[in-house]
């Protein structure tokens, strides 16, 4: 077991602001454990600026410090590190069937120890999202399951995200936190397609006249994932993980849900 304890608190600041303050601290010593004491973070979410173009952002100090299981060979380690991450879009229509975002966007990384050397880190990102939708409605009624017509909408969506010109490998990283650190230059292509069944729903008794809202009442996506560069990224394999997901949901608001993963280059069934 790890046990964790952590306490954080979030403050919105506006429509798109947010900061944070997290503080995580172990009570027991018997597995090396990473504390954040503190993490302060203020993030921008999706935020719009000029001729339509979007911003998201984050700034992260985080004061970290590692702290060995008592019968653990680690010696422990007190870390500072400093996140900047931007990434820049700008959404567009097109044509009728099809909406693209491209995305650009930089990320500096800095370590502070007073045992070893201060160390950072930058790389650009870039990324390009295509995606389309089509639905049908269907006059399809059951009051037992509380259905009242029947929608169909289908979503198909390609996916491109690459990280470039990192100024430092994973590998030298000081103190490998979290996923964070541990990235590298890397590019792979995400392939969706989305089903989702809605019926009408009144939102209150005073909205039935006027305004009906929707209810979903299936859900079920697929993802493959598709490596360029499969000798660096994915072991020299192409295809990575097929992901799907079928998700159910009741009118009194309940839902099941079942998921697995395969992998498709191996031809291996990772978990279900």
């Amino acid at each position: 077991k790890r046990p964790e304890n952590f306490f954080s608190i979030r403050q919105e600041l506006g429509e798109s602001t947010v900061s944070s303050l997290r503080v995580d601290s172990g009570y027991e010593n018997f597995t090396d454990q990473v504390e954040r004491s503190p993490e302060l973070a203020l993030r921008l979410l999706d935020s719009p600026l000029i001729a339509g173009f979007r911003a998201d952002a984050d700034v992260v100090l985080s004061d970290l410090e590692l702290v060995p299981g008592e019968s653990s060979a680690t010696a422990a380690e007190e870390m500072r590190r400093l996140d900047l991450r931007s990434e820049f879009s700008r959404p567009f229509i097109a044509s009728r069937w099809l909406n693209v975002i491209p995305t650009a966007g930089v990320r500096y990384t800095q370590w502070t120890s007073p045992n070893l050397a201060e160390e950072e880190r930058s790389f650009l990102s870039a990324g390009l999202e295509a995606a389309t939708r089509f639905s049908r409605v269907f006059q399809v009624r059951n009051r037992s399951l509380g259905i009242d017509g029947l929608r169909h909408v289908v979503d198909l969506r390609a996916d491109y995200s690459g990280l470039m010109e990192n100024t430092l490998d994973s590998a030298p990283a000081p103190f490998a936190f979290d996923e964070i650190d541990g990235l590298d230059n890397r590019e792979v292509v995400t392939l969706s397609m989305g089903h989702r069944f809605q019926t009408r729903q009144s939102r209150s008794d005073r909205e039935r006249i006027y305004r009906l809202g929707t209810r979903s009442i299936a859900e079920a996506r697929i993802d493959a994932l598709y490596y360029p560069d499969a000798d660096r990224d994915n072991s020299g394999e192409a295809w990575g993980d097929l992901f799907s997901e079928v998700v159910v949901h009741g009118s009194g608001g309940w839902s099941i849900f079942g998921e697995s993963r395969h992998d498709l280059g191996l031809g291996q069934n990772r978990g279900k």
